[in-house]
């Protein structure tokens, strides 16, 4: 014999009686529900709460993701923000799964009916909570939708894909605590391992830095320099992070990686205070081994600082002719960036953007410098980034706008193009007008010189010449390719390099040059 039990575990096991409609409804024939129990005899308690809010569910918006700006104790952060009129309309064929209060969700998820808007705040989320990301193309989305509707964090616009949040526990910020994670290098190793070995490697990893006073020096050369033309660190949100996290030690380490590389800076690469200044490549060798470790072993899961971190990796590290860290490094930050939403329509934040472009800058200079294919493409994004491009500070902007041009010019390095003779003979714009668009005439000789090599480098590419051909020396693409190489020729001589900041593009043009000359 079989006995009726409530879902939920409360109240009653027997069966509820039907009760009887008042007199008013009795007259007009209608279903009464004025009785206290009129919502536990039309259904059982899990089916009455679909039906009463299921229009309120619907019209619920998914939690926004929002970049969190340095927050060292959450990835992303999620904000309810969509009014009940931005809720879409499910489609015929997701109405059929809408027969309860979790169908609605897996419903509204296929139809693509809810969209976000973006949300600027910094409110961290609740400590612990992780989230992976979901794409349409996978099944899982849907079961996982229907049968936890809670865990559901964020539905990205045009039914990208769904955000699931899984809450791990408290999680401080050393890595003494994490080591139970499977996204951690010691995760299965003994308990030796774990407990000796790994404490001392991250203490290790922290304390690699340079003395307090050098520190500062190191810090105000980045920003003065690097960072007004590649802006991915935000000096204000910086400064105000705890000297003691280590978000704020791993952004440390790659501004003094970046630093090292000036001329101004070579009294300063020190890690022993009481040892003499350190050789560029000694220095960076120390430095972004610490920075790999910290990365590798999680001790810093903030996907924003990890972004900011891989650029800086990417652009500043010693790669020799064996590897190919600095491609890694690159496609791990494009890897975390679109894992996070940033490059799809409603994150529209200034700090999201700015982080865009970087990473775009990044990919394309990339592709150039190591022959890898682009990673970012426009017809993946739902974001218009010349309007992206148009935000931003006059020199960043002309720095962005060179790299428009070298995403022209990789178009003939494609493979499909087997012609033998490849120029860019479409507009080509002279440097001068370039400075004028962006209004970045005040910017600072050291900032111009320095974006004005990395054009005069585009420009001897966008002539594809081979060896075995002779080139038409009367095209648009073979003069210009011959006076950008007698400028650098002219504008890099040693008296000059005080006023360059040396990214690896200059280095890169020069021997263009050279291979040219």
């Amino acid at each position: 014999m079989f006995k009726f039990v409530a879902s939920n575990g409360t109240g009653s096991i027997k069966r509820q009686q039907a009760q009887k409609a008042c007199d008013s409804c009795r007259k007009r024939k209608k279903r009464c529900n004025h009785g206290s129990n009129a919502i536990s005899t039309n259904s059982s308690p899990v089916r009455a709460s679909g039906q009463v809010n299921s229009d309120d569910r619907v019209s619920q918006a998914a939690k926004p993701y929002t970049a969190s700006s340095l927050s060292c104790s959450t990835d992303a952060e999620y904000q309810s923000t969509t009014s009940r009129e931005e809720t879409g309309h499910i489609s015929p064929a997701a109405s059929t799964l809408a027969s309860s209060d979790q169908d609605l969700e897996a419903a509204r998820i296929l139809s693509g009916g809810t969209r976000i808007q973006s949300n600027t705040s910094h409110s961290q989320e609740p400590t612990g909570v992780q989230s992976r990301f979901i794409g349409d193309l996978n099944p899982e989305s849907i079961f996982l939708a229907a049968t936890s509707p809670d865990a559901i964090r964020g539905v990205l616009p045009d039914s990208v894909g769904v955000y699931l949040s899984s809450t791990l526990g408290k999680k401080p910020h050393h890595f003494s605590n994490l080591q139970q994670t499977s996204s951690n290098l010691f995760y299965g190793c003994p308990p030796l391992v774990r407990d000796v070995l790994v404490p001392l490697i991250e203490q290790d990893c922290l304390s690699t830095m340079p003395p307090k006073p050098h520190l500062e020096v190191l810090s105000r050369i980045y920003f003065e320099k690097i960072n007004t033309i590649f802006p991915i660190i935000n000096e204000t949100m910086f400064r105000n992070l705890a000297p003691s996290v280590p978000c704020r030690a791993l952004l440390e380490q790659a501004i003094c990686l970046a630093a090292s590389k000036n001329f101004a800076a070579a009294d300063h690469i020190i890690l022993d205070e009481a040892g003499p200044p350190m050789t560029c490549k000694a220095f960076g060798e120390k430095v972004s081994g610490a920075m790999r470790l910290t990365i590798e072993l999680g001790i810093v899961t903030d996907k924003i600082v990890l972004i900011q971190a891989l650029c800086l990796l990417s652009l500043f590290i010693d790669n020799s002719s064996s590897e190919d860290l600095a491609s890694q490094f690159s496609g791990k930050a494009t890897h975390y960036l679109e894992g996070m939403g940033l490059h799809l329509k409603g994150q529209v934040e200034d700090a999201s953007a700015k982080l865009l472009c970087c990473v775009y800058a990044l990919d394309r200079m990339n592709a150039a410098f190591h022959g890898r294919p682009v990673l970012m493409h426009e017809r993946d994004m739902r974001r218009d980034l010349h309007q992206c491009f148009n935000q931003q500070e006059p020199a960043f902007r002309l720095f962005l706008q060179v790299i428009s041009l070298l995403d022209n010019v990789i178009e003939i390095y494609r493979p499909p193009n087997q012609s033998e003779q490849g120029g860019m003979d479409v507009q080509f714009p002279a440097f001068e007008e370039l400075v004028l668009e962006c209004a970045a005439a005040h910017i600072g000789t050291s900032s111009l010189a320095t974006i004005e090599i990395f054009y005069h480098s585009i420009s001897i590419i966008s002539l594809r010449s081979h060896i075995w051909a002779e080139p038409k020396r009367s095209t648009p693409s073979y003069l210009r390719q011959a006076l950008s190489t007698s400028i650098l020729s002219s504008t890099t001589p040693h008296e000059l390099q005080d006023q360059l900041v040396l990214f690896p593009f200059v280095p890169y043009a020069i021997s263009l040059s050279l291979s040219i000359a």
